[in-house]
């Protein structure tokens, strides 16, 4: 029954469709034919529409994300190069700077006429922290010469041997050296205190000021230690009275892996 009604449809679409043919051929004007034909085939033409509509505009946003992704994977390229070359410059100003202040370090203190020297032994106790190198008397070392790595104040030579000599760093509780604050300009003496990891700044004024992780320089003022040597950045600090802070100093110079140092005169 189904099957034959169906057949009935077809029979009919076709006779209107070779209808509308026919109409065509026959007459220039818009016919009745035509008309109805036009009824019938409205709701196909909506529904295709309705269909393919959906599919192209799919189409058309699956086009878009590929462009987009692709935009986006040259932008990530573009980056990474960026990036790179960004490393780059860096690591050139680094070493333009490495190399200027190495310049600025010779030329200050003549360091063609510096000694460096091995580190051999290491005497690091709650008692004091000294050192002894590899030279003494028969290279031309003298007691009081100064210990420096990389621009950064080491010790001093306390006894000098003839092959060898003893020095003590600058976190022994008899190194005090006079310092001030890059950042801050504030003013006090630089001691150690018989531990690896801390030192104080001590006669530091009230009126000062002071910030965590401001580096401090020896200042030059006494007879021993030069101007401008990198000692150690304040990790904290207080006032212990109405007139003093107490400032803790982590030193730049880690004195257990230290192997070597240049001595110079101030």
């Amino acid at each position: 029954m189904y099957k034959t009604s169906k057949q009935y449809i077809y029979v009919i679409l076709f006779i209107f469709i070779t209808l509308f043919y026919i109409n065509k051929m026959l007459f220039l004007s818009t016919g009745i034919l035509e008309n109805t034909f036009s009824y019938i085939t409205h709701p196909i033409l909506n529904l295709q529409n309705r269909i393919v509509s959906p599919i192209r505009n799919f189409r058309e946003k699956l086009t878009t994300i590929d462009q987009l992704q692709t935009k986006l994977t040259n932008e990530t390229k573009e980056r990474e190069n960026l990036l790179e070359e960004n490393i780059m410059l860096k690591s050139s100003l680094a070493h333009m700077e490495q190399v200027i202040e190495y310049v600025g370090f010779k030329k200050k203190y003549d360091l063609n006429n510096a000694i460096t020297t091995q580190i051999i032994m290491r005497e690091i106790t709650d008692q004091g922290h000294y050192f002894y190198i590899d030279k003494g008397s028969n290279s031309q070392i003298t007691k009081d010469m100064i210990a420096v790595y990389k621009n950064c104040l080491v010790g001093k030579i306390i006894e000098v041997f003839p092959t060898k000599s003893r020095a003590v760093f600058i976190t022994d509780s008899v190194c005090k050296v006079a310092a001030f604050c890059f950042k801050t300009g504030a003013i006090g003496i630089y001691e150690g205190i018989n531990e690896t990891n801390r030192t104080h700044l001590s006669f530091v004024s009230h009126l000062d000021t002071l910030a965590q992780d401001d580096l401090v320089i020896s200042s030059g003022e006494g007879l021993i230690f030069p101007k401008g040597l990198g000692l150690g950045k304040i990790i904290d600090f207080k006032k212990v009275n109405e007139v003093q802070y107490e400032v803790n100093i982590k030193p730049l110079i880690d004195i257990n892996t230290v192997s070597y140092c240049c001595l110079v005169r101030k």
